[in-house]
């Protein structure tokens, strides 16, 4: 709570400091969410499809369940496969959420370089 009053009022919230390890951890597991989201948008969108519904497989058209879309970690488990068909996952789909964590990670010294990295972080967990 103290990070969105700190944002509400436009104080810098240098108390709130993390350590580096628990914020390259949670950078991480943002970024591999927002870059599933991403390739999500990517794929659906320029077929008119919409961001609610659930995810299926491509060949077999399966609705997937919530373990098969934790990002990367599905893909490794399954070894790049479909659960249902075997049909094969590109591997574009992890490459974009490693990249995408991979930005949220070096976003880090810029935001700490602020003291807004704390507040940032409260604020993407709660919204």
């Amino acid at each position: 709570m103290l990070g969105i009053w700190c944002l509400l009022h436009k104080y810098p919230c240098y108390n709130l400091s993390v350590s580096f390890p628990l914020q390259t951890f949670f950078a991480t597991l943002i970024g591999l969410a927002f870059g599933s989201f991403g390739t999500m948008l990517v794929y659906r969108m320029p077929r008119g499809g919409t961001i609610f519904g659930n995810s299926h497989c491509t060949q077999c058209d399966a609705a997937l369940h919530w373990y098969d879309l934790i990002p990367l970690v599905s893909y490794l488990f399954l070894g790049g496969k479909c659960r249902y068909c075997s049909a094969h996952i590109s591997w574009r789909y992890p490459f974009i959420e490693v990249l995408t964590a991979l930005c949220f990670v070096l976003l880090i010294p810029q935001l700490e370089q602020q003291g807004w990295i704390a507040t940032v972080c409260l604020a993407i967990a709660i919204f």
